[in-house]
Order: C-alpha cells, then structure tokens, then sequence
C-alpha cells in the first residue's frame, strides 16, 4: 500500500491529466487555431507571459497536492513530484500546450483574448 503522499500525487497527477484531456475533446479545433496563431508570432515577445501561464498552471496543481497534506516534508515533496508530472506533461515551449492551459485555465473565450494580446494580435484588456 502507496503512502499519502503517493496517494495524492497520483490523485492530482490524474485529475490534472484528465482536466487536459477533456479541453483537448471539448475544444480541439479552437487550440489548433490558436496554436496556428501562436506559431506565426515571434515567441520572444511573449515568452514571458507564456512562462507566467505555465508557471500558475504548476503553482495551481503543486497547491492542490500541498494543501491536502499535513505534514511539512510531505507538502514540499508533493510540490516538487507535481512539478515534473507537470513539466512532463506540458510544455513551456510547445504553442499548443500553451493554447491548452490557457483554455483550461481561462474558459474559450477569455482564452482567444488572452493569448492574442500576448502574441500582440489582439486588442489590450
């Protein structure tokens, strides 16, 4: 029998993954698009608002992880584990897992919005 580390881990580890998997299927066509629209823009522009993205995706699924566990060991493990089930999963340098997080995190539309004032296509929000 896993630990409760392991335990939860594996619980946010899937739950993250599934989450992912249901905009994937939900919204296919729309992160083609916006990856299309990503890939025509210069990444060096907008590499820090993309790593901002990603980086509060991780600190979202590390918190869920953390915060379901007492003791102190226990929270900076489950972080650190998170993080590369994160890393492992999306990445910081692909458009369309940038697309994904930013539908996943923000809904469609705000996502749309989002990710063309990044790439410097849309109008300021």
């Amino acid at each position: 029998m896993g630990s409760e580390l392991d335990t939860v881990v594996a619980e946010v580890s899937v739950d993250m993954r599934t989450s992912f998997d249901e905009v994937r299927t939900q919204h296919g066509e729309l992160l083609a698009q916006l990856s299309d629209e990503i890939d025509g823009a210069c990444f060096e522009n907008f590499q820090d608002d993309a790593f901002d993205l990603w980086d509060e995706t991780c600190d979202h699924f590390t918190a869920k992880a953390s915060n379901r566990l007492e003791n102190a060991d226990d929270q900076t493990a489950a972080m650190a584990m998170i993080e590369n089930v994160v890393s492992s999963t999306i990445s910081r340098d692909s458009s369309h897992d940038l697309a994904l997080i930013a539908v996943w995190a923000y809904g469609p539309e705000q996502a749309v919005d989002r990710i063309r004032v990044m790439i410097g296509t849309g109008p300021t929000l």
